[in-house]
């Protein structure tokens, strides 16, 4: 899937074979997988190589959602996104990244409700929730690490207060 979303276009099984340097089986085997989970699907047919001609595979909008949070020092965007990263909608405000983190990730997850409200869209088909922040994070807990322009964002389970949303 990474591939697929990477490149942008719908990929031939032949090509994932190349690309990720593994067995015609273990391809099939994992597409198999996917299409059944209803994460990729057949698209037509690629170009003949010589024998039969290869299903080009792609990302369906069905297969869900990613929601993305840009907090800034003076704005909030928001976004969502199909797991083939075409844009679906995107929404921006003024916001003041020193009202703390409960207050500002309170109006992110308002402001992304609203989105998929807008979109027709249940909060079931998110997938993927990713929160961008104008501090330290360290990568191995997800957490801020003294924030010198966040006050009383220090260590704050930012990963923790999506969990269940």
């Amino acid at each position: 899937m990474l591939h697929v979303r990477a490149v942008d276009r719908s990929v031939a099984r032949s090509e994932l074979t190349d690309v990720l340097g593994v067995s015609r089986s273990k391809i099939s085997l994992e597409v198999g997988r996917l299409l059944e989970a209803g994460l990729l699907v057949e698209d037509g047919l690629a170009e003949s190589e010589g024998g039969r001609r290869s299903s080009l595979l792609s990302i369906p909008r069905s297969a869900g959602l990613m929601a993305v949070a840009d907090v800034g020092a003076t704005s909030i965007d928001v976004a969502l996104s199909t797991l083939g990263s075409e844009l679906v909608v995107h929404w921006g405000e003024v916001a003041d990244v020193r009202d703390g983190p409960k207050v500002v990730l309170g109006r992110v997850k308002e402001l992304l409700a609203a989105l998929l409200e807008e979109q027709g869209a249940e909060r079931h088909e998110v997938r993927a929730i990713g929160v961008g922040v104008p501090g330290p994070v360290e990568q191995a807990s997800g957490l801020l690490r003294s924030p010198p322009i966040m006050p009383g964002w220090d260590r704050f389970p930012i990963r923790e207060a999506f969990a269940g949303e």
